[in-house]
């Protein structure tokens, strides 16, 4: 399942997932996409069409993500 969060006040650690802690009583936007199945057999170029399928998807929810920050 793809998901986004934004945040508007956080800490970003240095790791390398830049793992982020939101300061208390920080608002949120948590938005969570239809989860995609990845098939056992999957070959290598399925496996790559189905990691940029994930990659379009989380785009989108990013792009959703701020639409409603700025809402807020």
């Amino acid at each position: 399942m793809s998901h986004h969060i934004f945040r508007a006040q956080k800490k970003t650690l240095k790791s390398w997932d830049r793992f982020i802690i939101p300061y208390p009583f920080t608002k949120a936007v948590f938005i969570y996409g239809e989860p995609l199945s990845v098939p056992r057999d999957a070959d290598r170029d399925a496996m790559e069409n189905l990691r940029r399928e994930l990659e379009a998807r989380m785009r989108e929810l990013t792009e959703k993500a701020d639409n409603r920050w700025n809402d807020i």
